[in-house]
């Protein structure tokens, strides 16, 4: 990506008193009045009340006009990037950050970023949140994929990369062991895990995260989760043996414990909202994971929007 620059829209002066008064990052409306700034915003004709608008960031004296720059190795998608601000303005830090996205990010946030008000005066917050829940969400998938998800499969408008693992070795006595020194359970519960396939107990293993540290017994809690893990495993890739329906979606079993992993990373949440979530039952899964629209992605606890969907 290029990085900023300043391109003087008059003539250098000497800058005046008001100048050194001028302090951070500012974002100001400027009609486009030459051909190129009309070009950049005709795409945009009709969208908002004054789409020939162009974006000036202040730097320092106030008087530069940020612009990618003009040696980038993509044109286009400066340009396109320009047009972005023409509709979303930011300020100075927002651009900053948006021309040191990686290409692909960077196009993923011009194409998909869709504010509900569209007369804003500044969609700094907005854009800088959008761009957080992406990473976020290209984390959880990077996770998934190093577990060897390869399979694409429609989550929401979204598409994600899956397969289904081979199965590993089972845990180790010592795993197992470590595992029930932590969380204790009685022998049925033990025998129940320990009799699981080896992906089965994987899974318990990493992904078992009770409500509280501490408690004499979790039996009941490892048992119901084992029991899901299980169905899981049992079940197979949940593109295999499942005809879809109208609506496209193959699994009748629910998303996987890994998917509803990678939705709380995404949309961070509690541990009495996670606990709801992962014992609704599958089709109540299903449609949290794929409807959930958040008025808002830049916020730190989903907790209630989530759990206030009923299994």
């Amino acid at each position: 990506m290029g990085t900023l620059i300043s391109t003087p829209t008059t003539p250098e002066t000497s800058p005046g008193p008001d100048a050194s008064q001028k302090k951070g990052p500012q974002v100001v409306a400027k009609t486009a009045t030459s051909p190129d700034h009309a070009a950049c915003a005709s795409p945009w004709e009709g969208h908002r009340g004054n789409a020939s608008r162009a974006m000036q960031f202040q730097e320092g004296d106030g008087n530069g006009l940020w612009q990618p720059d003009a040696g980038s190795e993509d044109p286009e998608l400066q340009q396109q990037l320009e047009r972005f601000l023409q509709l979303y303005p930011c300020d100075e830090r927002a651009v900053s950050l948006l021309m040191n996205l990686p290409s692909p990010l960077l196009l993923k946030v011009i194409n998909t970023f869709d504010p509900r008000n569209k007369e804003e005066v500044d969609y700094s917050r907005q854009v800088t949140g959008f761009i957080r829940s992406l990473r976020m969400q290209e984390e959880a998938f990077g996770q998934l994929r190093k577990r060897g998800l390869d399979q694409e499969e429609e989550l929401g408008a979204n598409k994600r990369i899956r397969s289904w693992t081979e199965e590993a070795p089972a845990p180790s006595e010592e795993d197992i062991a470590a595992f029930r020194d932590r969380y204790p359970m009685d022998e049925r519960a033990l025998e129940y895990l320990t009799s699981s396939p080896a992906a089965a107990q994987h899974k318990v293993l990493s992904e078992f995260k009770p409500r509280n540290e501490g408690e004499p017994d979790y039996s009941s809690l490892i048992t119901s989760l084992v029991k899901k893990a299980r169905q899981t495993v049992s079940a197979g890739p949940p593109w295999r043996g499942h005809a879809a329906g109208a609506g496209g979606r193959a699994s009748v079993h629910g998303p996987s414990l890994e998917q509803l992993r990678a939705f709380r990373d995404r949309f961070p949440m509690d541990e009495r909202a996670w606990e709801y979530l992962l014992n609704a039952n599958a089709s109540a899964q299903e449609v949290v994971i794929t409807d959930f629209k958040p008025r808002r992605y830049d916020d730190e606890d989903y907790s209630a929007p989530a759990g206030l969907l009923s299994p």
